[in-house]
């Protein structure tokens, strides 16, 4: 498969990486963030920002890509904080294990890595959630059309 350009594409893929992976444990995964949060735990996959430059002296418009994609992992409960806030951020490291298996997202990117996770809190549906956002950011090389 060919490198691509498309934010939507990267992140399509990796809405679907982690909606078929079931030992993630997610009862949701959805493609964009979510106002309504109704069963945890859940992800929501955003697409982030897309960044080009060129990719050398070369004639033809290659172009280096650096796309940036978010995985918002939500969790609550009726447990105790500190062990729901420690599930979740055991979610988020599944989640970045199964990032990390699948490092080119089926030849999409040369390479791509999470490079933050931060962890937190987020409001949806006027309930609180504990959450962490993931920064995955990929790198690919395409022509100018």
């Amino acid at each position: 498969m060919p490198n691509t350009d498309s934010y939507v594409t990267i992140s399509q893929y990796i809405k679907d990486l982690l909606a078929n992976n079931t030992t993630l444990g997610l009862q949701d995964v959805w493609y964009g963030d979510q106002q309504l949060v109704p069963r945890v735990p859940a992800a929501a996959v955003e697409p982030g920002t897309l960044r080009r430059s060129l990719g050398g002296v070369s004639p033809g418009g290659v172009t280096e890509n650096y796309i940036a994609v978010y995985v918002m992992v939500y969790h609550a409960g009726i447990k105790d904080t500190q062990t729901t806030k420690k599930e979740c951020d055991e979610h988020a490291e599944k989640i970045i294990t199964a990032l990390h298996a699948d490092l080119t997202m089926g030849g999409l990117v040369i390479h791509g890595f999470c490079t933050e996770v931060d962890p937190g809190y987020a409001t949806r549906g006027g309930e609180l959630f504990f959450a962490t956002r993931i920064q995955w950011e990929g790198l690919t090389k395409t022509r100018l059309q």
